[in-house]
């Protein structure tokens, strides 16, 4: 329920925003059309609703995009990323067939199709719809069991770059990812660099 609250309240700050940035701001008609790749990496949160004690829910993750920036507010790309999301560990697990140290781990590939759009010179927020594979593995008497499962997922973020020369970009993200078939979320916090390929 919680993550459903947060959500309404995200995307109505975005909402108003982006309609205050169009009241305010104009398009130019001179800027470039640049494609670009965007790589970052940082800390992840995972937010669950998961009772389950000593587990760990804090991982660093490593995300990429792929970004068309036709014209100076609107983008349009692709984007992807590896993140763990928690992982336990329990010594002396007692079970029917004897005792054993158990490992789990749930990580997630996400893939999307992203929108970003620049609303003050620094700054720039992102909304991406798609989905993501859930990658679980459990180790346990000595065998290793894998399952992948495939979700629905979105998310929104909102960047600020802090330095920007010849076509290289740097810049802090903060970011919310949600995975419908779990109903749970991500947190991530990353550093990034932007480097333009191509610019007509």
């Amino acid at each position: 329920m919680y993550n459903k609250n947060y959500v309404k309240i995200f995307a109505l700050i975005l909402t108003l925003t982006v309609l205050q940035t169009y009241n305010c701001k104009g398009q130019s008609t001179d800027t470039p059309y640049n494609v670009s790749i965007n790589i970052g990496t940082g800390f992840t949160r995972y937010v669950t609703a998961l009772p389950q004690t000593g587990l760990d829910r804090n991982s660093f993750n490593i995300a990429g995009r792929i970004m068309w920036e036709p014209e100076h507010l609107l983008s349009i790309g692709i984007e992807s990323g590896y993140i763990p999301l928690y992982s336990l560990d329990v010594d002396n697990y007692s079970t029917i067939f004897g005792t054993t140290d158990v490992e789990l781990s749930l990580t997630a590939i996400p893939f999307f199709l992203t929108f970003g759009m620049k609303i003050f010179p620094h700054f720039i927020i992102y909304g991406g719809v798609g989905g993501a594979s859930l990658n679980s593995t459990a180790d346990y008497f000595e065998n290793r069991v894998v399952s992948t499962s495939w979700t629905n997922a979105y998310q929104l973020s909102c960047e600020y770059i802090f330095y920007e020369k010849k076509g290289i970009e740097f810049g802090s993200e903060f970011k919310w990812i949600n995975f419908s078939k779990i109903e749970d979320s991500a947190l991530l916090l990353q550093i990034k660099m932007k480097y333009i390929l191509y610019s007509y």
